[in-house]
């Protein structure tokens, strides 16, 4: 647990794995998904180089379809 309280877990778009964040994510989005948590979420560069559009993420995730 760190000062802020327990740590949340992330879950990657691409190959589903669960973890806090870390080094190696990363995400793709604009700051209007970031506070609206519909940002697309990436565990490795091989996940998201992996994702041929990362914005069809997103957009599903702004139609509550992820």
């Amino acid at each position: 647990m760190s000062n802020y309280g327990p740590r949340r877990i992330h879950r990657c778009d691409r190959c589903g794995k669960e973890s806090a964040w870390g080094p190696n994510w990363s995400w793709y989005g604009n700051e209007f998904d970031h506070e609206n948590d519909t940002v697309a979420k990436f565990c490795s560069e091989k996940c998201k180089a992996g994702t041929p559009t990362p914005l069809a993420i997103v957009r599903a995730k702004r139609r509550g379809e992820r």
